[in-house]
């Protein structure tokens, strides 16, 4: 994920900005699965693949608030996601879909039944959020665990705005936003953290940011399963 801080950037023509969320899809979904792929068995942060941001980028000054966000969404009729092996659940609305990724590691995908699918090549993404579990088996805070990465994702928490907030209940890291090329895209990572593993929860681009809310409610229901 590259930021660029510059304040005359031009407003994209339709293809480039298409260009660019294409790309920053991209950064979501390397997100989900190198980041966890590089703790699962090892110790060895070499093989963290994660190319998501240049580590030349201008920094975003991070601003660590904490705030209580609790959700006043009732989802008494969600259903439920577990996922036995990695010990977690969630609620997601009933009228969207699981989509199980071919590799377990990267997690699982969530589409909306309006979800627009996305195509990079021959590569066509699978919803509009995901979900994966990180192995902390050092118990340390999210911003620790990324600092111990290899590649430019140790940066995150410098370069980009997140607040530290209570979500129903839960102590979460909520990066709101990511800048590529002087625009803010409708981008948001929250990260839910137990005392062995971090949830990471990924909404990408959608048009009008209409899946932000439902991103939202479903991290705020995380559980951790015993």
């Amino acid at each position: 994920m590259e930021e660029t801080n510059n304040n005359s950037t031009p407003t994209p023509t339709k293809g480039s900005r298409t260009g660019v969320v294409v790309a920053f899809v991209v950064v979501i979904l390397v997100i989900t699965g190198a980041l966890w792929y590089s703790f699962s068995g090892t110790n060895d942060n070499t093989n963290n693949t994660n190319k998501v941001m240049n580590e030349n980028t201008n920094v975003t000054v991070n601003t660590n608030t904490t705030t209580n966000t609790n959700s006043a969404v009732d989802t008494s009729d969600w259903e439920t996601y577990t996922n036995e092996m990695y010990s977690y659940s969630f609620k997601y609305p009933n009228n969207w879909d699981v989509v199980e990724l071919s590799d377990p590691k990267a997690g699982i995908a969530l589409k909306s039944s309006e979800y627009q699918p996305i195509n990079s090549g021959s590569v066509e993404y699978s919803g509009e959020i995901y979900v994966s579990s990180l192995s902390n088996p050092e118990n340390l805070s999210a911003q620790e665990l990324f600092e111990t990465y290899s590649d430019s994702s140790r940066f995150w928490f410098e370069k980009y705005s997140n607040d530290d907030e209570i979500m129903n209940g839960k102590a979460v890291t909520y990066f709101r936003s990511f800048t590529e090329d002087g625009q803010e895209y409708s981008q948001g990572l929250i990260l839910v953290p137990s005392e062995d593993k971090i949830i990471s929860v990924n909404y990408y681009f959608v048009e009008d940011d209409i899946r932000r809310e439902e991103f939202e409610n479903i991290a705020s229901t995380v559980v951790f399963i015993d």
